[in-house]
């Protein structure tokens, strides 16, 4: 039989709920960090917050071969540069996690452990 989620306000600690009888926030936390960790060089993807970082990421995709020596990148905002179809194929990647979040995780649970994540 399995167990039912249980959550009590903790209001000695700033009001963080306790949560006992989760069965899907480890794979939650699994999902997530997955997610967080996708490897965007191997998509063609860097960040750059400046001018000589901006430069060090297209000369890195040009020595791994991914463009040629002035071809074009596209910025996508919050200092993301890249290859479209890279782009793409990153967001289908993350989604496809979000898809399995969905599918496989308790939604009452995520919302409290993400409830007790809130900054």
């Amino acid at each position: 039989m399995a167990t039912q989620v249980q959550v009590k306000q903790n209001w000695e600690n700033d009001g963080v709920l306790l949560i006992t009888g989760a069965e899907t926030l480890v794979r939650y936390s699994e999902l997530k960090e997955r997610q967080h960790n996708i490897p965007v060089s191997e998509f063609g993807i860097f960040f750059a917050f400046s001018n000589e970082q901006l430069k060090e990421g297209y000369n890195d995709l040009v020595r791994r071969g991914l463009i040629q020596d002035g071809d074009k990148v596209c910025g996508f905002g919050a200092g993301a540069y890249g290859l479209r179809d890279g782009m793409k194929r990153w967001v289908e990647e993350a989604n496809g996690i979000d898809a399995k979040i969905a599918s496989e995780c308790d939604p009452y649970e995520v919302y409290c452990y993400e409830y007790n994540n809130f900054e």
